[in-house]
């Protein structure tokens, strides 16, 4: 059997408790299955959830449709959003900052986002989520400046 995780050879290395066989890659020490029951372990499974997210299903129904426990797609999803790189602020790159509201519960429970758009490359640089104030879009806006100035 192949490592999953580097494609280097692996070799028998016990049992599992439910009696399958357990396997260890000689490369990167990484123990794992040959198959997995639970469908939580399946390669794919990020860029399921992944796409699922920006379609806009809920957590509650990707977990229903991939068969995998609503935690385990919210630990999911903060694995792959904390691998997410923050894009470069360029020289001579025209923004434009912009926001948006949202609410819960009650419209008195405001929420803003403010986010500033590259033009060039269509791409959100750096947001902040809050309460609409000064000090919301400072750091983003500093951020900015701080670059034009250098």
């Amino acid at each position: 059997m192949d490592c999953k995780h580097c494609s280097k050879p692996c070799c028998k290395c016990g049992k599992q408790r439910n009696g399958k066989q357990k396997y260890r890659c000689k490369n990167c020490f990484k123990y794992q299955q040959a198959s997995y029951q639970n469908q939580a372990y399946d390669i794919d499974i990020n860029s399921q959830i992944t796409s699922m997210a920006k379609e806009g299903v809920s957590i509650r129904s990707i977990g229903r449709l991939l068969s995998i426990s609503k935690n385990t797609v919210l630990r999911r999803i903060r694995l792959i959003v904390a691998s997410i790189k923050k894009p470069e602020i360029k020289l001579g790159s025209i923004y434009e900052l912009d926001e948006m509201w949202t609410f819960s519960q009650s419209k008195n429970n405001q929420q803003w986002i403010s986010y500033i758009y590259d033009r060039s490359t269509k791409t959100v640089v750096d947001f902040v989520v809050g309460r609409r104030s000064r000090e919301l879009s400072r750091p983003i806006v500093s951020e900015v400046f701080r670059i034009a100035q250098n």
